[in-house]
Parts: structure tokens; sequence; C-alpha cells
């Protein structure tokens, strides 16, 4: 298991560097074709070729610092659930920088290839 917590790491760190790098290639890499991401107030995104046309429009003109903290990392078989918090800033344009404050929970999916990928994205604000 030791193995398989180094490879999600390993993921969450690509992700978070495709996020505030906003390099959508990258942040497809670590997904599965079935993916669903799930945003605050938002209908769900589901499948990995429905992604580009939601992040890409706010990855053209954003301007993303974030980090993630995990709270919790349960891993069963070939599935994995974890949960925690994003911090950082987000600046649209030349706009001011705003505070990001999420909780989070992924799924995790360890595919036929044998890498883990992500399978489901859900965040929600953090609250005070």
């Amino acid at each position: 298991m030791p193995a398989d917590h180094d490879a999600i790491a390993a993921l969450r760190r690509k992700h978070v560097h495709a996020v505030n790098s906003t390099d959508v290639d990258r942040l497809l890499e670590g997904m599965t074709e079935d993916v669903v991401y799930l945003a605050p107030d938002l209908p769900p995104v589901r499948g990995k070729s429905a992604v580009p046309d939601f992040v890409t429009p706010i990855y053209a003109k954003a301007a993303i610092n974030i980090s993630m903290t995990v709270d919790s990392l349960d891993l069963s078989g070939d599935r994995g659930v974890e949960w925690g918090t994003v911090l950082g800033s987000l600046r649209i344009g030349g706009g001011p920088s705003q505070p990001i404050s999420l909780k989070y929970l992924f799924v995790y999916r360890r595919e036929s290839d044998g890498h883990w990928r992500i399978s489901h994205d859900m965040s929600n604000q953090a609250g005070p």
C-alpha cells in the first residue's frame, strides 16, 4: 500500500501543478475517461472530453496559485477516496487577487494500465 499512497501523492502534486500552470493537457492526464467534475453552483462536467470546454476559458484569463492539504485518504483495492482543503488565490485578468478556500473530495481509480487517476473531483466553499 505505501507504493499506492506514493503514486496518489505524485498524482495530486501533478494536479496542483497543472492547475497552477493552467495546463489543460497535464490536468487531463490525471483523469479517467469518465471523470465527473462537480464545482460549486455549476452543473456536473461529465467525461474527460468535456473538461477542456469547462476549464480552458477560465485558464485563458486566470492566474491561479493553490496548495492542497490532505485530511484523509482511504484506499481499498483499486479505489481511493481523499478529502482535504484547497487554499490559495485566483486572479482573473488584471483584476485583484481573490482568496480560494475550498474543501475537496477526490475519488481515485487504478486503471487497467496500473496508473491511478481521478474519477471524481468535487469541491465546495470551505466556510469560516
